[in-house]
């Protein structure tokens, strides 16, 4: 097996996604990659360089960022009802991670890269999926919905001491009989072997492999959700270098004297100060001006800037009390980002169980695999819950529709069966209605 190519889309995006994974991974990371994303200042020694990066403050928001909206797409669990043939994977076990693991990573993968591919193996006589990140995904062609090759690499762990990669290749070729088989070539330095995976016996006729973008089932790799927040998060770290070196040299007030030829003589504390000449003076030049004011604004824009690609309900620019649908328009953006996401690795999941069910050679229907859309919180405020029941004790909406209301205002869960008790105060010889407690399942 000669030594693999990279396939031209994944060598146009290899700088972008490197860029991603050194932000993801924090402050260390980022600092340690130097004037490859702090560029140095002129005339800089590397003894300057070195306190230049030490001073500046890397805030890790694009983390954040993931990690919450990630948290988000799973405020509620997916709904997932699996073959029965493939239930095992409901279980996560040391040779394989379950499918809602898999779920979940697929996700955050997806959110950040905006790519992740999985390809099926056989581990203890099951089939199982392993995922692979965007970078791992090195090769492929395909036509027409059809996968004809996949190159794909591992780090193979040697016990700890070091790592060694492992190319893998999927091949669709056709055998003696002509007919349709998969093989794979594996490359482990020098050693290559050459395999038919098969399954109880059985051979397998396309490549078990599905790769998603943020657009759909596609080997492609798209701009990623999260470059726009990742290049701002680089920006605001480069503007931070800049405010605290500045802060560096004009923060402590420098004291002048004038007038004074011998300056070892002089001393500033609790000691006098003579100044023999009737025109010298002493005094402390302290910073005045506006300088940093503008790298203070900046750090602030930037901020700003990045806080607007997340999409939580909570976000501190959120101004007073908004409705639902306000909160929803200015979230428009993201949500259908989110959405997107959510679609295409729902498409992900369920193209693997067909592919498992197809190498096994089963047929089985009634299962579903299913991610909650409902990012934003629609839950009701106390004033929306107590004009909705105001609505229903004046007879304005019955008790069908209030009960819907409270379960889509995450009041009550779905399925619970109520009976609510009323009670009637007086208040300054005035009468009126209030909810008085919900009682539990009839």
């Amino acid at each position: 097996m000669e030594k693999y190519t990279k396939h031209l889309q994944y060598v146009k995006f290899e700088e972008q996604w490197s860029r991603l994974r050194d932000v993801m991974e924090g402050s260390d990371k980022v600092k340690s990659m130097g004037e490859k994303y702090l560029p140095r200042l002129s005339g800089q020694t590397d003894k300057e360089y070195q306190s230049y990066i030490t001073r500046a403050n890397f805030v890790n928001l694009s983390s954040r960022i993931v990690n919450t909206n990630t948290g988000l797409m799973f405020k509620k669990d997916p709904t997932i009802k699996l073959p029965k043939s493939l239930e095992y994977l409901a279980q996560d076990t040391e040779s394989f991670t379950s499918i809602y693991e898999l779920f979940y990573t697929s996700v955050y993968e997806t959110l950040l890269m905006g790519r992740v591919g999985v390809m099926l193996d056989v581990r203890d006589e099951k089939i199982v999926p392993v995922l692979y990140k965007t970078e791992d995904i090195v090769n492929w062609i395909a036509k027409k919905g059809v996968t004809y090759s996949v190159t794909l690499k591992e780090l193979r762990d040697n016990d700890g001491i070091d790592e060694e990669e492992v190319i893998i290749r999927y091949d669709l070729i056709k055998d003696d009989k002509l007919d349709l088989v998969c093989r794979v070539t594996k490359l482990v330095g020098d050693d290559v072997q050459i395999i038919f995976p098969s399954y109880k016996g059985r051979l397998i006729n396309f490549i078990p492999f599905c790769c998603i973008n943020t657009k759909g089932i596609d080997f492609r790799p798209t701009k990623s959700p999260m470059l726009d927040v990742v290049d701002l998060n680089l920006s605001h770290y480069r503007s931070s270098a800049d405010y605290e070196h500045g802060l560096h040299f004009v923060a402590m007030p420098t004291p002048v004297i004038t007038g004074v030829s011998d300056i070892s003589k002089v001393k500033i504390g609790a000691s006098a100060i003579v100044l023999p000449d009737p025109n010298s003076r002493a005094f402390y030049l302290e910073f005045l001006g506006q300088g940093l004011s503008a790298l203070e604004k900046s750090l602030s824009v930037k901020q700003a800037q990045i806080s607007m690609f997340s999409a939580r309900i909570q976000d501190t620019s959120t101004k007073g009390s908004e409705s639902e649908n306000i909160v929803k328009l200015r979230y428009s953006t993201d949500t259908a980002t989110l959405h997107d996401i959510a679609v295409v690795v729902e498409l992900l999941m369920r193209k693997v169980c067909e592919m498992a069910l197809a190498w096994m050679g089963k047929v089985e229907t009634g299962w579903v695999i299913e991610l909650d859309k409902n990012f934003i919180d629609s839950r009701l405020s106390h004033q929306e819950l107590a004009t909705l029941s105001q609505c229903y004790m004046d007879g304005t909406i019955d008790k069908e529709t209030y009960i819907y209301n409270l379960r889509r205002g995450q009041v009550i869960e779905e399925g619970h069966d109520m009976a609510i008790n009323f009670k009637r105060e007086e208040s300054n010889n005035n009468q009126g209605l209030s909810v008085g407690h919900i009682l539990g399942d009839k």
